[in-house]
């Protein structure tokens, strides 16, 4: 979890950023438990824009083969992330429609629109994949250690 000082320091880059770009894009990547999802909502609350989260991309059923698996960032369906996101914003779409993903149902959900406007978050682990990194203006990585983390 961030400290307010941490918060503050990147909001200050953002406000750095916005000023030499009309949009820019936000990855927030990190392990399990590191506050990826607190540092996106407080954003998102401080900057009113939307986030895309990865875990709408993990693998549907019958993508998850052992090989698969054993990739790094394997467990993340990236060919959809990379057509129904990354490709988008690549062309400067200024919204992103895609279909996310359900682990309670094991299937795609109906699809939700995120708007690309001045800023737009990527949060999730393996959201600074190689495949697509290079979308990021500013790419966040949070790290905790496995003794103060509690994941489920």
């Amino acid at each position: 979890m961030q400290t307010n000082e941490q918060l503050q320091n990147i909001k200050k880059e953002i406000d750095f950023l916005l000023q030499t770009k009309s949009k820019i894009i936000i990855a927030i990547d990190g392990n399990c438990g590191a506050g990826k999802t607190s540092l996106a909502n407080a954003l998102r609350e401080a900057y009113h824009c939307d986030i895309i989260r990865m875990d709408d991309f993990f693998l549907q059923s019958y993508q998850r083969t052992p090989q698969r698996l054993e990739e790094p960032g394997g467990n993340i369906d990236y060919e959809r992330f990379i057509k129904e996101v990354v490709t988008l914003l690549r062309a400067g779409a200024s919204s992103i429609t895609y279909k996310p993903f359900s682990c309670e149902t094991m299937s795609l959900l109906e699809p939700v629109v995120a708007a690309v406007g001045e800023i737009l978050i990527i949060e999730g682990t393996y959201s600074l994949h190689d495949l697509y990194d290079d979308i990021y203006d500013l790419k966040i990585f949070l790290e905790i250690d496995s003794n103060t983390r509690c994941c489920v």
